[in-house]
């Protein structure tokens, strides 16, 4: 599971996923972290480990499934957000391995 992570404007910029709870509970840490936005949070829980590098892969509403299927696969992700445009890249929807899965079996 992975949550997209937005600016202000509410254009993304990150994800954090299961992984990132599983840093927390093996690191002994400060628990005043939690009380701290969660880009400072991530970087920091991050920073105690080895490098988990979560990226933020994106397609447009317009992207052909094919294209989508090749991102998964080079990228080894679990979930491609859908953005709105490149301008804005507001997330307005999320693609796992299990929707591909289940268009394919369709």
């Amino acid at each position: 599971s992975g949550i997209a992570l937005t600016d202000e404007t509410g254009r993304l910029v990150g994800v954090t996923t299961g992984k990132d709870l599983g840093l927390f509970l093996k690191t002994a840490i400060d628990l005043d972290v939690l009380d701290k936005p969660i880009g400072l949070y991530l970087k920091y829980i991050r920073s105690l480990c080895e490098p988990a590098l979560v990226p933020s892969i994106a397609v447009f509403g317009t992207s052909k499934f094919v294209y989508a299927l090749g991102l998964l696969a080079s990228t080894r992700v679990h979930r491609i957000f859908v953005v709105d445009n490149e301008e804005n890249y507001h997330p307005i929807g999320v693609i796992s391995i299990t929707d591909l899965l289940r268009f394919i079996a369709d």
